[in-house]
């Protein structure tokens, strides 16, 4: 058991971290559905991370009768939703990377602008610049094929991986 006016951290599964939280806050937030089931808790003093369903327990911040299970993205509070669907972000990875190569737009659209930009950049510079080039020097179009296939592999790795927006919200 913790004393109950240490500080502690939330991790979501994505490895986002939030905080730190007095236990009065965690409980508002367990009650807002903005601390999830699946996620992690840290005392502030501590290196290693417990399940929130385990920190509940310890903390006492419900009673083991009231614990419910993982909750769908149905079952979240408002505040707890992203905007963001979670189809459009796949769409949106996937679609204009295969009909025009153009890649970053689901990050923009989930809050990610620092790896919107980079990713637009590559776009912009790594596979249309060399392909430019490409015209006058052959092996550019090579060069530029290699930025098209990383660039498709970070869209697939992202898709299949990335659950929340830029806010820590589930996208619905």
């Amino acid at each position: 058991m913790s004393a109950p006016e240490s500080l502690w951290f939330y991790r979501t599964v994505d490895g986002e971290e939030y905080g730190p939280y007095t236990v009065p806050e965690l409980k508002l937030y367990l009650s807002q559905g903005r601390v999830i089931n699946t996620g992690f808790l840290r005392r502030e003093d501590e290196e290693h991370w417990i399940s929130v369903e385990q920190g509940i327990q310890d903390l006492d911040l419900m009673s083991p009768r009231t614990l419910n299970p993982p909750v769908s993205v149905e079952g979240l509070s408002g505040a707890a939703v992203s905007p963001t669907s979670r189809v459009a972000f796949i769409l949106l990875g996937l679609l204009p990377g295969l009909l025009i190569s153009f890649f970053g737009i689901h990050n923009l659209i989930a809050g990610y602008v620092g790896k919107g930009m980079t990713q637009l950049m590559i776009t912009i510079f790594g596979i249309y610049g060399l392909s430019c080039l490409g015209i006058a020097f052959a092996p550019m179009f090579c060069v530029s094929g290699l930025f098209y296939v990383a660039m498709m592999l970070w869209v697939i790795i992202e898709i299949c991986t990335v659950q929340v927006d830029a806010m820590g919200r589930v996208m619905r």
